[in-house]
């Protein structure tokens, strides 16, 4: 139970001495999805994974269970905690969780760094606001890289740096006093991608059409082919057999004058 302050924080959990952290927010047209990934020493991990209930962090900061107090067996039911992993070759330990639009500020991944935590927008925008400072609440944490990924258009912000449609802001001490995120999205597709799409599709779909009738008309010709066809096979099946009976009979007339004669 030695950690278990640090879990219900979970922010502060991540400060242990010599760690980094790497904080990642996938946004999704309907989901807040959070992996935080705890980089520790040898010594670090297996002293924190030999404790079982190291593993629970409760997800909504203002849960009403009595997560925190010491001589709680956890789990406790009804609390919601975050998925847990841990990768003992690369001591490593993972902590996922999955938000709503509604419910991400309830986070405490996100509301124990920074104070606090606003999501505002409609279904044309989404705009992300963090109070400014973030907390380091143990010194030995030498590193916190936060990773915010959206398909959205990004209007505004104030990311150290970006990677594709990733905003990276990289936090140290020295600079977590003056730290922000600051994030505004544009969700609407850019119309003239819609209308390179569109034509696109009509394109395709004219050429399948294309191909449609062609198949079409190749097979009506076979058809056509076929129905021409069969009338002047049966006719000179019918004109080869005529012939054969027409020989036999004359044939067979033949032989008989011929005995007659005898």
């Amino acid at each position: 139970m030695k950690n278990l302050k640090f879990i219900i924080l979970v922010i502060p959990l991540l400060l242990l001495s010599g760690c980094t952290a790497t904080y990642n927010l996938e946004i999704t047209n309907t989901r807040f999805n959070e992996n935080v990934i705890i980089n520790m020493n040898k010594n670090e991990y297996n002293d924190f994974t030999s404790d079982e209930n190291n593993k629970y962090a409760n997800m909504y900061y203002d849960d009403t269970h009595n997560s925190g107090e010491e001589g709680v067996e956890l789990p406790i039911p009804g609390v919601k905690y975050y998925d847990y992993t841990e990768n003992a070759s690369n001591n490593i330990v993972q902590f996922s969780g999955e938000f709503s639009y509604e419910d991400y500020n309830r986070s405490t991944m996100a509301t124990r760094g920074f104070n606090s935590v606003k999501i505002t927008g409609n279904d044309e925008e989404l705009h992300m606001q963090t109070s400014t400072g973030f907390t380091f609440l143990y010194d030995g944490l030498t590193r916190v890289n936060i990773r915010i990924t959206s398909p959205y258009k990004v209007m505004n912000s104030n990311a150290d740096s970006v990677d594709g449609n990733t905003l990276i802001w990289n936090i140290t001490p020295s600079n977590a006093d003056n730290k922000q995120i600051v994030v505004d999205y544009n969700r609407v597709v850019d119309p003239e991608e819609n209308d390179t799409t569109d034509d696109n599709q009509e394109q395709n779909e004219g050429q399948d059409n294309i191909i449609d009738n062609g198949d079409n008309q190749t097979d009506d010709n076979q058809t056509e082919n076929n129905s021409s066809i069969s009338p002047t096979i049966v006719i000179i099946i019918i004109s080869i057999i005529v012939i054969i009976l027409l020989v036999v009979a004359l044939i067979l007339k033949h032989k008989k004058n011929s005995l007659n004669k005898l």
